[in-house]
């Protein structure tokens, strides 16, 4: 079965994503397993961040594995303060992972698994300062699409 993102009066195959052209500098998919995919011969692993990286998006942040809801909530948000003091998108990644695990006092939780899942593809250069930020919060509506899809996903089966 083809993955899809689900919108309120259709649904958008990953496959189309080939096939657009969008205009944003960073896309996060900090849903379970982003990053995974069909492996093809000649082309490598088929996966929703790498159908927004054909779709020309430069930058895009994406799961390894099934992430942890809470720890991911944690996460995203440091990630996101970083990026909003400018620093590159990698080591604004990077302060977050360490934010987190400096501020869990679990030590359970401290294991890498919630941590460690996600990773930066493409452009790290930090976003440019624009009086326009449009583009900035229409890359943060797809994270939102991304976890109801992969929530559908789970849910219904495969």
């Amino acid at each position: 079965e083809l993955s899809s993102l689900n919108f309120y009066n259709q649904d958008l195959l990953v496959g189309e994503l080939y096939n657009e052209s969008m205009d944003s500098d960073m896309v996060v998919l900090s849903a379970c397993d982003t990053g995974n995919g069909q492996m093809f011969n000649g082309e490598g692993i088929q996966s929703v961040s790498k159908a927004f990286t054909y779709a020309g998006v430069p930058s895009t942040v994406m799961s390894l594995w099934k992430v942890d809801d809470k720890a991911t909530a944690i996460l995203m948000g440091s990630f996101y303060k970083y990026l909003n003091a400018g620093k590159p998108k990698d080591v604004a990644l990077k302060w977050a992972k360490r934010d987190y695990v400096n501020s869990t006092m679990d030590s359970e939780l401290k294991h890498p698994y919630y941590w460690s899942g996600f990773v930066i593809s493409g452009n790290v250069e930090p976003f440019k300062v624009q009086e326009n930020h449009r583009k900035w919060w229409l890359s943060l509506l797809i994270v939102p699409l991304a976890i109801l899809f992969f929530y559908r996903k789970s849910k219904f089966g495969k």
